[in-house]
């Protein structure tokens, strides 16, 4: 796994409250702050629309909190994600996309 700076870094961790249940891909914490991440491999409004869902559920479910992230490959296709879209995420619900570039 790719780090940069992150410490505590837990992969596939079930999360659980008053009955819901989901998954986290990465869990991980930076600088005292705890960090849940939802990672894909391509691009489509389907991934996008799952992974925003599966990051509100764990707000829920584990800490409400926690940066919530969406990890995308640096090639992915930006027509999926406009401007304002992204404006959004980061400004309202608190969703953060990020760009991996691993070598």
């Amino acid at each position: 796994m790719f780090e940069i700076g992150y410490s505590g870094i837990l992969q596939y961790v079930r999360t659980s409250k008053e009955g819901v249940n989901q998954e986290a891909d990465i869990i991980s914490t930076l600088n005292g702050k705890q960090y849940i991440t939802e990672v894909k491999v391509h691009i489509t409004h389907h991934q996008l629309q799952t992974a925003i869902g599966q990051l509100l559920i764990h707000r829920f479910t584990y800490n409400q909190e926690a940066e919530l992230q969406i990890a995308l490959p640096k090639e992915a296709n930006l027509s999926k994600l406009p401007p304002g879209l992204i404006k959004h995420l980061e400004d309202i619900e608190r969703i953060h996309c990020l760009f991996p570039s691993v070598r």
